[in-house]
C-alpha cells in the first residue's frame, strides 16, 4: 500500500511539474505579445521609442520571423504541443570524440578564431542509413560571432579522413540551426532543387562531444563532386569568392573548390579565364553563364527575401563541362543581415542606384548589373517570366505544402525547445517562430512590380561560326545548324568537323537513308535529334577546352528518337554519348570503336536492340540513368558488356555477351536486373562492387543464366549484393580487392580518353 502511494505521489509530482511549466511558459509568451504589440503600435509608446523602435526591434529581434500576433500565439504554442505528442523527428544521432588536448586547441579557436588548426577525433553516426564510426580531423568555422560564441554552440569545420564516406560526403559543416534561418534555407534549397538549381546536402542531427549534449544541430555539405554527381551532372570546377582579397565585386578574387584536383584539368583554365574577365567584358554572362538558371535562382531570391545568397560572397558558380556554362549553387540564403520590404532585384535594372533601397546589397551593384542590364534583354525576360510563376498563388502554395510535409515538425520541435530568433550576429530576444505569410507580403511587393514593367524586346542571338566555339578552336572547323534536315546521301569530311545543332534535328529519314563519313563530331544541344537510317564511318571526337564532349554522337538535354543508327570506325571515347536527356532507340549497332560504344549519363530511355562488336571499351555503360533494354549483344569487349554505375536502374531481358572481358558489372549504388542472360567465353561472367566510397550498395540479379565461360564466374563484395539462379556461385571479396583485379589489371582495360 505504501509503495502504491509512493507512485500515485511521484505521478502527481510529475505532472504538477508539466503544468508548472506549461504554464510558466504561456505566461511568458503572453508577456512577450504585450510587448510586441507595444512596440509594434506607436500610438501606445511615447515618441521617443517610437525613433528608437527600429533599434530596439533589431536587439530584441522583432522581425517575420518571431511571433508578431495572437495568431502566431496560438500556432506556436499549438506547435509545441504537437511536439511533445509526436516526438523529435530528427532521428540522426553523431557523436564526437576528441581527446583532451584537441578540445582544448578547439577552445584556443574560439578565442583567436583566425588560427584555426586540424584536430583529430573521431564521430559516429545511428540512424536508418549509417551506423558506424569514422575517423576525421576537425576545425572550428565561420566569420560571425555566433559561430564561436562559446564551446557548447561553437560552429565545426569536419574532414573525414581515409576512403569513408557519411551520405556520399568527405567534407562538411556542423552548426546550429540559427545559422541558417532554422528550417528557412532547408525549405529554399528544397523548392530550388526542384527547379533543377543545384543545391548542398542539408539535415537536422543531434549532436554530442565527448558524450556531452550539445542538441540539434545543421549538418551541410562543402561543395564537392558528389554534389555534382549527385544531381545529375558532369563533374567540373565549382568556384567561389576568396574573402581574404575582398568580397565586392568586381574587386575580388576568384578560387575553386577542390584546387588540387582542378590545376591541371583544361577545364579549370578555361572556367578561369572566363570567370576572372567578368570584370572586364560584361559580355560573358550572355555567352557563358546559363541564363535560364540564373534567372530561376534570382526570382527565387525575390520570392523568398533571401538576398544574403545572391551576393558573390554567398552562391558558388559551378562550371558545367557539358553546357560550357556557369550555374548558381545555393548558399547561404540567409534573412535578416537588412530590411527588404521595398526592394526586388529588378530594382537595379530599373532605378538608378542612388535612388535604390538596395541596403548592404549595394556595395555589389556592379554584380548585379551584369545581369540586370539592357543588353542582357533576354535573361530580363526569363527572370520576369519566373517572377510571375513563382509569385503566383498556385507556386507559393505548394512551397506552402512542401514545407508541411518536409519542415513543419522539425520547426515544431525547435519551438518546444523555445529556439531564439536569428539576429545574425547572435541570438535575439524573441522565440523564433515561421510564419508563411511572410511569402504572401513578398508576393504582394513582386506583383506591384510586375503590374508597371512590361516584357522587353529580346536581344537578336544569331547563332554563327563566330560565337562561343571558334574562339577556341583553330584546327576544328564548326558549322551551326537550327532545325537541320538532310534526309539521305552522303556526306564526306577531309577534315576535323564540329556540327553543333539546335532545335529539331533530322537525319536520314528517307529509306535509303543517310551516311557521314571522316573526323566529324555531332553535338544536338537541347531540341530534339530524329534519326531514321544513319551510317557514321570513321567518326572522331575533338578535345575541346572547357567541354566534355566525348562522343562521335553527342545529345545533350535532348530528345533522341533512333529507328537505325551504324557507327563504324569510330574514334572517340563514346560512340553515343546521351547527356541529360531522353530516348527512344530501336536498332543500335556499333562495331570497331576506340572506346565505350554507348554511354548514357543522367538519363533515361529504352533500347529494343543493341549490338556491339569489337569494342575497345564497354558495349553499355551507365551512369545515374534509368533505362529498359530487350535486347543486347556484345562480342569481342575488352572491358564489360554491360556496366551499370553511379546509381543506374538498369532492366534487361535479354543479354548475350561473347568472346569478351568481363561479361556484366553492378557497381556504385546501382540495381541490374537480367531476365536472361546468356554467357560464353567470357574471362568473367560478372561483378558487383563498390569502385567509389560516396555511392551505396549495389545489387545484380540475373533471373536465367546459361554460362559458357572460360574463367571465372562473379565476384561479389556483399552476398546479399547478388541473386544468381540455383546451382551457379559467386565468391567473396572486399571492392578494393575487386577493384585491384579490374581496369586492365587481371580483367577488363582502362578507358581511353
Amino acid at each position: 500500500m505504501v509503495i502504491f502511494r509512493n507512485i500515485i505521489t511521484t505521478e502527481r509530482s510529475a505532472i504538477l511539474r508539466m503544468l508548472h511549466r506549461l504554464f510558466l511558459t504561456i505566461g511568458s509568451l503572453i508577456f512577450l505579445l504585450i510587448l510586441i504589440i507595444l512596440l509594434v503600435n506607436p500610438l501606445s509608446i511615447k515618441e521617443p521609442l517610437v525613433f528608437y523602435k527600429e533599434k530596439i526591434y533589431l536587439y530584441i529581434g522583432i522581425s517575420d520571423f518571431t511571433i508578431n500576433d495572437i495568431g502566431d500565439l496560438g500556432n506556436y504554442i499549438s506547435g509545441i504541443f504537437s511536439s511533445y505528442i509526436s516526438g523529435s523527428p530528427v532521428d540522426s544521432r553523431i557523436d564526437i570524440k576528441i581527446k583532451q588536448k584537441g578540445i582544448i586547441n578547439l577552445h584556443n579557436q574560439l578565442e583567436n578564431p583566425s588560427d584555426r588548426v586540424w584536430v583529430k577525433g573521431r564521430f559516429s553516426v545511428n540512424d536508418e542509413a549509417e551506423n558506424r564510426e569514422f575517423r576525421a580531423k576537425f576545425r572550428s568555422k565561420g566569420d560571425r560571432k555566433i559561430h564561436f560564441h562559446s564551446l557548447n554552440n561553437m560552429s565545426y569545420r569536419v574532414n573525414i579522413r581515409g576512403k569513408d564516406r557519411l551520405y556520399g560526403i568527405e567534407e562538411f559543416s556542423l552548426q546550429k540551426p540559427i545559422i541558417r534561418n532554422y528550417t528557412w534555407e532547408y525549405l529554399f534549397s528544397s523548392i530550388a532543387e526542384k527547379e533543377n538549381i543545384l543545391t548542398l546536402k542539408m539535415l537536422p542531427v543531434q549532436l554530442s562531444l565527448n558524450g556531452d549534449s550539445k542538441g540539434v544541430y545543421s549538418l551541410e555539405e562543402v561543395p564537392s563532386k558528389n554534389t555534382i554527381e549527385r544531381q545529375k551532372r558532369k563533374n567540373g570546377p565549382i568556384w567561389k569568392i576568396d574573402e581574404e582579397f575582398g568580397t565586392n565585386f568586381p574587386n575580388v578574387k576568384f578560387s575553386v573548390f577542390d584546387k588540387k584536383h582542378w590545376l591541371s584539368n583544361k577545364d579549370f583554365v578555361y572556367s578561369s579565364s572566363i570567370i576572372n574577365n567578368l570584370k572586364y567584358d560584361t559580355s560573358m554572362i550572355n555567352r557563358s553563364f546559363d541564363l535560364d538558371l540564373w534567372a530561376k535562382y534570382f526570382a527565387l531570391i525575390d520570392v523568398f527575401g533571401g538576398y544574403h545568397g545572391s551576393e558573390p560572397k554567398s552562391v558558388k558558380l559551378y562550371f558545367n563541362p557539358t553546357t560550357g556554362k556557369f550555374e548558381p549553387l545555393v548558399y547561404d540564403v540567409h534573412i535578416g543581415a537588412g530590411k527588404f520590404d521595398n526592394f526586388t532585384l529588378l530594382d537595379f535594372y530599373t532605378t538608378s542606384i542612388d535612388a535604390l533601397d538596395c541596403r548592404y546589397l549595394c556595395e555589389n551593384h556592379s554584380w548585379f548589373k551584369l545581369f540586370f542590364n539592357s543588353n542582357n534583354k533576354n535573361f530580363i525576360n526569363l527572370y520576369l517570366k519566373y517572377l510571375d510563376r513563382y509569385s503566383s498563388d498556385e507556386f507559393r502554395g505548394s512551397i506552402k505544402d512542401i514545407y508541411k510535409d518536409k519542415f513543419q515538425k522539425i520547426d515544431n520541435y525547435f519551438y518546444s525547445k523555445f529556439l531564439p530568433v536569428d539576429r545574425v550576429f547572435y541570438a535575439g530576444f524573441m522565440p523564433y517562430y515561421l510564419d508563411l505569410e511572410y511569402l504572401d507580403k513578398r508576393a504582394a511587393l513582386i506583383k506591384s512590380r510586375l503590374n508597371t514593367f512590361s516584357v522587353l524586346e529580346p536581344n537578336v542571338t544569331l547563332i554563327n561560326p563566330n560565337n562561343f566555339l571558334d574562339e577556341i578552336l583553330t584546327n576544328v572547323k564548326v558549322s551551326y545548324f537550327h532545325n537541320l534536315e538532310i534526309e539521305n546521301g552522303s556526306l564526306s569530311f577531309e577534315r576535323d568537323q564540329i556540327l553543333l545543332l539546335t532545335g529539331h534535328t533530322k537525319l536520314g529519314k528517307s529509306p535509303n537513308g543517310l551516311t557521314v563519313s571522316g573526323p566529324v563530331m555531332i553535338i544536338q544541344m537541347d531540341g530534339n535529334l530524329d534519326i531514321g537510317n544513319l551510317k557514321m564511318i570513321r567518326s572522331k571526337s575533338h578535345n575541346i577546352q572547357g567541354r566534355n564532349w566525348s562522343g562521335a554522337i553527342n545529345v545533350i538535354k535532348a530528345k533522341l528518337d533512333v529507328s537505325e543508327l551504324t557507327i563504324y570506325e569510330n574514334d572517340s571515347e563514346d560512340a553515343l554519348n546521351v547527356v541529360s536527356s531522353t530516348f527512344e532507340i530501336k536498332n543500335l549497332f556499333i562495331s570497331n570503336s576506340r572506346s565505350d560504344a554507348f554511354d548514357s549519363d543522367f538519363s533515361n530511355g529504352t533500347i529494343s536492340n543493341l549490338i556491339c562488336k569489337n569494342i575497345g571499351n564497354d558495349c553499355l555503360d551507365t551512369s545515374e540513368s534509368t533505362i529498359s533494354v530487350n535486347q543486347l549483344e556484345a562480342s569481342y569487349v575488352q572491358d564489360k558488356g554491360i556496366s551499370a554505375g553511379e546509381n543506374s536502374r538498369l532492366n534487361v531481358s535479354k543479354a548475350l555477351i561473347t568472346n569478351s572481358e568481363i561479361g556484366v558489372v553492378s557497381k556504385d549504388g546501382s540495381q541490374l536486373q537480367i531476365d536472361n542472360l546468356f554467357s560464353s567465353n567470357n574471362k568473367l561472367s560478372g561483378a558487383v562492387y563498390r569502385k567509389k566510397n560516396t555511392y551505396a550498395d549495389s545489387f545484380l540479379k540475373i533471373s536465367n543464366l546459361s554460362n559458357n565461360d572460360d574463367g571465372k564466374g562473379f565476384l561479389a563484395y556483399r552476398a546479399s549484393s547478388i541473386n544468381l539462379p540455383i546451382n551457379y556461385n559467386y565468391e567473396l571479396f572486399s571492392s578494393d580487392e575487386i577493384k585491384s583485379m579490374f581496369y586492365g589489371k587481371g580483367y577488363g582495360s582502362a578507358t581511353l580518353k
